[in-house]
């Protein structure tokens, strides 16, 4: 009998401080034979890192700690196609078998899976990236995706007799990986991301072992496997170690020297506005109001409404792509949305509820603490007391419907739930709101109307 072990994170989102900790492990454990593998996530553009190196960044720390593959999450594939293909010419294996362009090809560089050989064993590592019912955030990507389950036999079938050990490096959540035990024979293990979960056990569906290891580089999953002299696997445990260990020197090295590299290109100031717009989580400010000014002057809308906690700080006079990413930093897409008069009045008394705009935000795409008020476009007027809503001057009314740019923040409702989008019908666009100041905080009208005050007692 001998016994390998596969080392694996997931979920890291860019938090690089604990991975350097991470590597500490990787060195203190790891040998020779055995598997290193993240299934994905890792690459999160709230790093000004990874935004300023369009990801390349993050491949070559993978690269450094000796990782064998990555599997191409969500996160991954935010950055757009073409910082995709560059992050997959960087030598480091990532892995999607279910990952299309829109006419059904594969994406250039990126591989459905690898057969990696360690000592005597040879492992085929088979990519999943998140199956999304709902292809929208893909398609503006211009990618789309399938079923792994459905992708993953023709896979084994043309490997047929070169592995050993069949590895699903999988960031679809454990809902869709129970899907894929269930569906698609012949998987021994499913190392696992997308829904942050620290396991204390393998989980084990007929002969398929499920593991993940939590989020944020805080612990190290390790599964060892045991086999018996024709490599047929006898048992699987696994732990998730707590990161405790020292940053590894030579991982901080080329983290500090790839971040220094993003910070001279992101930097470059793109233009000065005339003021600073100062933020506040809590009340109207200007800050928030340009971003609605912002986006009611790019899209054909009734008006733009925003949570507060889409900015971090004010916006400084000098603007730059790292500014912006300092106080936008969350990966939230423009969108257009048709509400009634109904829901915006109730959505407005709850953002002058104390208690209410405290709660934690969360939710994909939140990177705040708190939920925030809202704001609006210049072309609208709150009145509090008694409460009165105004766009262009008329009353509104509880049964029409009006066209709302927002985000997907709140077209998700996770916490404004009466600005949720039931029935699918909300229209994103490309890019995130911080793409979008970059393109309209230059413009003069913009900075003027974000003075104009909305909220009235």
């Amino acid at each position: 009998m001998k016994t390998v072990c596969v080392y694996h994170t997931n979920d890291v989102h860019s938090c690089f401080d604990a991975f350097c900790g991470i590597v500490t492990g990787l060195k203190k454990y790891a040998g020779k034979d055995d598997l290193i593998l993240d299934a994905g996530d890792f690459c999160d553009l709230k790093s000004i890192m990874i935004t300023g190196s369009e990801g390349v960044g993050g491949i070559h720390l993978l690269q450094k700690a000796g990782y064998d593959a990555l599997a191409v999450g969500n996160n991954e594939f935010f950055a757009g196609i073409e910082a995709l293909q560059q992050m997959s010419l960087q030598g480091l294996p990532m892995l999607s078998c279910n990952l299309f362009n829109m006419d059904g090809t594969r994406v250039d560089g990126i591989l459905p899976a690898v057969i990696v050989n360690k000592g005597t064993l040879r492992y085929l590592v088979i990519g999943v990236s998140p199956y999304f019912t709902e292809q929208v955030f893909l398609n503006m990507e211009h990618l789309m995706d399938k079923p792994a389950y459905e992708c993953i036999p023709e896979i084994q079938q043309a490997a047929e007799g070169r592995y050993d050990i069949c590895i699903v490096l999988s960031h679809s959540g454990t809902l869709r990986d129970k899907e894929m035990a269930e569906k698609a024979k012949g998987i021994d293990l499913i190392i696992g991301g997308h829904t942050h979960e620290l396991y204390s056990e393998p989980l084990k569906i007929g002969s398929t072992w499920i593991f993940q290891a939590g989020c944020f580089g805080t612990h190290l999953g390790a599964v060892k496997i045991e086999l018996d002299d024709q490599n047929h696997i006898l048992n699987m445990t696994g732990t998730c170690m707590q990161n405790t260990w020292a940053e590894d020197k030579q991982t901080e090295e080329l983290l500090h020297k790839e971040t220094m590299l993003a910070e001279t290109k992101l930097s470059q100031v793109l233009y000065t506005i005339e003021r600073t717009l100062p933020f506040d989580l809590y009340h109207e400010c200007t800050a928030v109001n340009a971003v609605c000014d912002a986006l009611k002057n790019a899209y054909d809308c009734d008006f733009a409404c925003i949570h507060n906690s889409i900015l971090n700080d004010s916006v400084s006079s000098d603007v730059s792509r790292m500014s912006l990413l300092n106080i936008c930093p969350s990966p939230l897409n423009p969108a257009l949305m048709q509400y009634s008069g109904r829901q915006i009045a109730e959505a407005v008394q709850k953002s002058f509820d104390d208690s209410f705009v405290h709660q934690p935000g969360r939710g994909p795409g939140f990177r705040g603490e708190e939920v925030g008020t809202l704001s609006f476009s210049h072309n609208v007027r709150l009145h509090r007391n008694p409460l009165k809503i105004e766009v262009n001057g008329i009353e509104i009314e509880p049964d029409r419907f009006y066209s709302c740019m927002c985000d997907d923040y709140l077209t998700r409702g996770i916490c404004y739930s009466m600005l949720k989008d039931t029935e699918n019908k909300a229209h994103y666009y490309e890019g995130y709101i911080r793409d979008l100041l970059e393109r309209e905080l230059c413009h003069p009208e913009v900075i003027r109307n974000a003075q104009i005050q909305r909220v009235l007692e």
